[in-house]
């Protein structure tokens, strides 16, 4: 994670503001808030493209996620029916996303050991 170059002298004092006015918004946003309003319970949270964070109860996680499988496999099989695509291709397309997740991985850890050396 650290490289030899995170050393005090090459800080960047805005970087720092930055980070400063983040904690001490978010120590002012928790200050304000009423605890015991909150609900209780585990819950799950994502963000949708940075605009709006969305969050659930954890319990829903499991339901959603078979319901986004169905709904991936009812798209599946109306593209299948209604275009040229087939089979065949639908599942060359999921391999080409699936390389191209695995080849993400492999470039990441061999950037990570590239900037650790």
């Amino acid at each position: 994670y650290h490289t030899p170059l995170d050393r005090f002298e090459n800080l960047d004092l805005r970087s720092v503001q930055h980070q400063g006015e983040s904690v001490l918004a978010l120590a002012q946003e928790l200050a304000d808030t009423d605890l015991s309003a909150q609900a209780a319970g585990d819950a799950a949270w994502t963000d949708i493209l940075g605009f709006v964070v969305v969050h659930w109860s954890a319990s829903w996680t499991m339901p959603l996620a078979i319901l986004a499988l169905i709904l991936l496999l009812v798209v599946s099989v109306v593209v299948i029916l209604r275009t040229d695509l087939g089979l065949g291709g639908l599942l060359l397309g999921l391999l080409a996303v699936f390389l191209a997740l695995v080849l993400t991985v492999l470039l990441g850890l061999g950037l990570t050991w590239l900037l650790s050396v």
